[in-house]
């Protein structure tokens, strides 16, 4: 395979293509998996908020390619709640802080990993 925009080749990987496709406006790029991880902690750095994943471990956001993004520094669980389907979920309530001493909070069901977060303006 040819190498990737970021000049890399594909990041080794049993189970996925080992790039990572960027798309900002017309523009879309693939990258090898650092170089993504690279650019999304370049991207947080201007924003108010952001979208990741909370480690199997539970102690920090990462990509979706399991590059760490933020330190977990708190986690609570909501209480039980029920669907209109019949079906129950609890939400999971996660702070955490960027390497450049952010601090972030941020929702998401405890059933799945993917977790919203804004920064805490003191």
């Amino acid at each position: 395979m040819e190498p990737l925009e970021c000049g890399h080749a594909p990041t080794p990987s049993p189970n996925t293509t080992g790039y990572a496709t960027w798309v900002a406006g017309e523009q879309e790029e693939r990258l090898c998996f650092p170089c993504a991880d690279a650019r999304m902690r370049e991207q947080i750095r201007n924003d108010v908020r952001f979208t990741g994943y909370v480690n199997s471990a539970g102690t920090h956001i990462t990509t979706w390619t399991g590059g760490e993004l933020a330190k977990v520094t708190g986690v609570r669980r909501g209480r039980q709640r029920s669907t209109p389907t019949g079906g129950y979920y609890r939400m999971r309530h996660v702070t955490a802080k960027t390497p450049d001493g952010r601090r972030w909070s941020g929702r998401g069901s405890a059933a799945w990993d993917v977790i919203n977060l804004r920064e805490v303006r003191s």
